[in-house]
């Protein structure tokens, strides 16, 4: 038998999910995930589309303007919506 199995099948006898252990566990767990979330998206994928230069996009500082204003309101929302989730 894997060592895993066994180590699996002994924490879910002893296992209890509303006490406090678990639930601190739990919570960094969570924190640790939400916050590879936002990593990737901020640095890795907005950054790349920020920084992108292309010939077609227009320049200037009302665009600029308009990209980090529908920024901030994406990210608003999906605050928002983290309320209610």
């Amino acid at each position: 038998m894997n060592k895993g199995v066994a180590i699996g099948i002994g924490i879910a006898n002893t296992y209890n999910p509303d006490s406090i252990t678990a639930n601190a566990v739990q919570g960094v767990f969570d924190c640790v995930s939400g916050g590879l979330l936002l990593y990737i998206s901020l640095v890795q994928l907005i950054a790349e589309d920020f920084t992108r230069i292309d010939a077609d996009q227009p320049k200037g500082l009302p665009f600029r303007l308009a990209t980090y204003s529908a920024l901030a309101l994406g990210a608003g929302c999906m605050a928002m919506l983290a309320i209610w989730a």
